[in-house]
């Protein structure tokens, strides 16, 4: 591979949406990943909300139960601010975490999407997932319980 073949896949990769490119050829392996920029910081579960809206008197959305109707074994993850909850890294892509899965603090086991900034949730402890309360790509509201891990 020439050095001006290379600086072209170099040039389109940058300039496109693709964050992975692998090419092999001649026994020869070309391996490029970039990394989104975002414009904040991610926020941890551990978050604490700077600022608490009052809460809606509209009626609670029939899809997401309240919190407090929900019966939790284990530790809730609840959510700390409003968004879209995603299971998975992207589209078509396996779940951070599955029902039963082994899970350890710190763990990644989901996004929530606020003002266009993905937010890593994160494991708040060892354990196992016991349950998903909250499906893929739906709103969740602020101290929603998402998931509970057990024991």
């Amino acid at each position: 591979m020439q050095i001006e073949e290379l600086f072209k896949i170099w040039d389109r990769f940058e300039n496109s949406k693709t964050t992975e490119f692998v090419f092999e050829a001649d026994g020869q392996k070309l391996c490029l990943k970039k990394e989104i920029k975002t414009a904040a910081p991610v926020i941890q579960t551990t978050a604490q909300p700077v600022m608490q809206a009052a809460a809606p008197a509209a009626a609670p959305q029939a899809e997401a139960p309240a919190s407090s109707e929900i019966q939790v074994s284990g530790t809730p993850v609840k959510a700390p601010f409003v968004g879209t909850f995603y299971r998975a890294a992207a589209p078509g892509e396996d779940p951070f975490v599955k029902l039963g899965q082994k899970v350890s603090k710190g763990d990644v086991i989901g996004i929530i999407e606020a003002m266009k900034l993905m937010n890593e949730i994160t494991a708040p402890c060892d354990g196992v997932i016991t349950d998903i309360f909250v499906e893929d790509e739906k709103l969740v509201e602020y101290d929603q319980v998402l998931m509970s891990i057990g024991e």
